[in-house]
């Protein structure tokens, strides 16, 4: 039986002849992993169903430019088993925390893959690593794939071996989200990228993310602010509010968006190594001066998925719409 078969062979390692997957569903909040199919496979032609809030960061980005057929995949947030067994999968990808679901998925005898985001103590090199080994798998793409997990190794490796003797570490955080005065901080990778970079992560004991209020903020006075793709807030509303002004990230227009590639790329993304330049530029412009982020975002694309990426696309991403941050 090819559900079998498939299951063996990503599950425990087994040599098995399976059938190719021409139907993939993703559900249960995984919402960072269309677009690194997308990549991977050269099209979004095998996708038959993703979450709502993938489509809504992928329509503000340049992978509706490069497969514009990803905006006509059926999205949603459903959890209904007869609506998943309906889009007759080959193959379903859920979130592993979401247990029920991928249980419920598992014993309807649709082959799930369960992915997690807690790799290492939500290393996010690691959890993306796992994700691509998979993937590779699954769309029998595996030399690719080994290819962008050694690349993505050496770029973390080259940045650590840079900030080795760097004796200055500024006092970062993330701002998850912020919404009629509601601030949420820091994310699960945020300890990861804040310090893979050379910063300090002034909210480091926050292990997912926390409501905070701005007093607390001001106490720890973090010298760099990153504001992720997950709210629609840009820097010129913090630089432009009176509520801000006392903080020193403020003080020195150190607020900065985080660029939205073929996905937020706060969470596991195809252009982790270029996301990776990009943070340890902005924590030590001097250390990485000669670091070029267009240039890179160019190279990137076209070594690893053959794709020309012109001088508004480097735009787009460097600087995304705040319409990205729509989640649902």
């Amino acid at each position: 039986m090819r559900f079998g078969l498939v299951f063996l062979m990503l599950f425990f390692g087994i040599e098995v002849l399976a059938n190719e997957i021409n139907r993939i569903v993703v559900v249960g909040g995984m919402w960072p992993l269309p677009s690194v199919i997308t990549l991977v496979d050269n099209g979004a032609k095998k996708l038959v169903y993703i979450p709502k809030a993938s489509i809504n960061a992928i329509r503000e980005s340049v992978l509706a430019t490069f497969y514009p057929d990803i905006l006509k995949v059926p999205y949603g947030n459903t959890q209904n088993i007869e609506e998943i067994l309906n889009l007759k999968p080959d193959i379903v990808f859920c979130h592993a925390s979401n247990v029920k679901l991928c249980d419920t998925i598992k014993s309807s005898g649709i082959p799930t893959i369960a992915l997690s985001v807690n790799i290492g103590d939500y290393n996010y090199l690691l959890t993306l690593q796992d994700w691509l080994e998979k993937i590779g798998k699954v769309l029998s793409k595996e030399e690719m794939t080994n290819k962008l997990i050694k690349h993505n190794q050496e770029i973390e490796s080259q940045i650590k071996s840079a900030l080795k003797a760097c004796k200055q570490i500024p006092k970062a955080m993330i701002l998850h989200q912020y919404h009629h005065n509601e601030i949420i901080v820091d994310g699960l990778f945020a300890n990861y990228l804040l310090k893979t970079t050379g910063a300090r992560n002034v909210f480091s004991s926050i292990k997912a993310n926390r409501k905070v209020n701005l007093e607390e903020i001001y106490a720890l006075n973090p010298e760099v602010i990153f504001i992720t793709n997950f709210t629609q807030t840009m820097p010129k509303d913090l630089l432009e509010s009176k509520l801000w002004q006392g903080i020193d990230a403020i003080k020195n227009k150190r607020v900065y968006k985080i660029p939205l590639g073929s996905y937020r790329w706060f969470a596991p993304s195809a252009e982790f190594p270029v996301f990776l330049m990009w943070l340890a530029k902005k924590n030590h412009p001097k250390i990485f001066a000669n670091i070029d982020i267009q240039e890179q975002l160019k190279k990137h694309f076209k070594e690893f998925y053959g794709l020309k990426l012109d001088d508004a696309g480097v735009q787009k991403i460097l600087h995304p719409s705040p319409k990205a941050g729509i989640l649902y």
